[in-house]
């Protein structure tokens, strides 16, 4: 007694490259990439996603102006230079009206010397590490001290989850002044991820993007030119 293929007995294509009827092509169930695992981040140096960070400064320059008391009538000043409500206001041309019809001459006094605030102000988020919080030891080429009346602030947080690696994030602020007038201009903070810091050199040049070789290429040898490549194979 002798069976026929499962394939024919149903009419169905028979071949070396084709299915079988009756025999499942269900997957085994194991997962083949279990326990291989990829590497991550492990250099601190190249964790960083983004980084933003600036020192903001602000100038209490101690002078102020004694405003007078007005020694005659005078009109008020706006900065409104035409009626809304006027036909005509459409076909003004004028922007913000800054001439005053006042008549006075204040009085500038200095009260008190120069006083510098400046806030260490940024934020960051960097993959699987924490965020240090930066700090100001010097500013503009003298100690910075930290202000009493502006307190600091600063927090990190897990902003994201990458297949269990945490996804840090942060904020920061700062505040800062000064004991004594500061003596030189000061540098913007470096910016950890990109690398690169406001004292760095500039470089004479940047390179230009760089192809891959093409592996295909055939050569053909300076005294050879004209004749086929030294690599070709000539037919018969």
């Amino acid at each position: 007694m002798s069976y026929l293929n499962t394939n024919i007995a149903l009419g169905l294509r028979n071949g070396p490259n084709t299915f079988q009827a009756g025999i499942s092509d269900v997957d085994s169930g194991n997962q083949l990439e279990a326990g291989t695992l990829l590497p991550w981040l492990i250099n601190p140096v190249v964790s960083w996603m983004d980084y933003d960070c600036l020192i903001a400064c602000q100038l209490d320059s101690g002078i102020i102006v004694t405003r007078i008391l007005p020694q005659s009538a005078q009109p008020y000043d706006t900065l409104g230079g035409g009626d809304v409500a006027s036909p005509t206001f459409a076909n003004l041309e004028t922007g913000v009206n800054l001439v005053s019809q006042g008549q006075f001459q204040d009085i500038v006094q200095r009260m008190a010397h120069s006083i510098y605030y400046f806030c260490l102000m940024g934020t960051a988020r960097r993959v699987g590490y924490q965020i240090t919080i930066p700090k100001l030891l010097t500013f503009a080429g003298v100690p910075a001290i930290p202000h009493d009346q502006n307190p600091q602030r600063a927090f990190n947080k897990i902003v994201g989850n990458a297949s269990g690696i945490p996804i840090w994030g942060a904020k920061w602020e700062l505040w800062y002044t000064v004991a004594v007038p500061p003596k030189q201009a000061q540098n913007p903070p470096a910016n950890l991820a990109e690398h690169v810091s406001a004292s760095s050199p500039l470089p004479t040049g940047i390179q230009i993007p760089i192809s891959a070789p093409d592996q295909m290429s055939m050569r053909t040898a300076p005294q050879q030119l004209g004749q086929p490549p030294v690599n070709s194979v000539k037919s018969t």
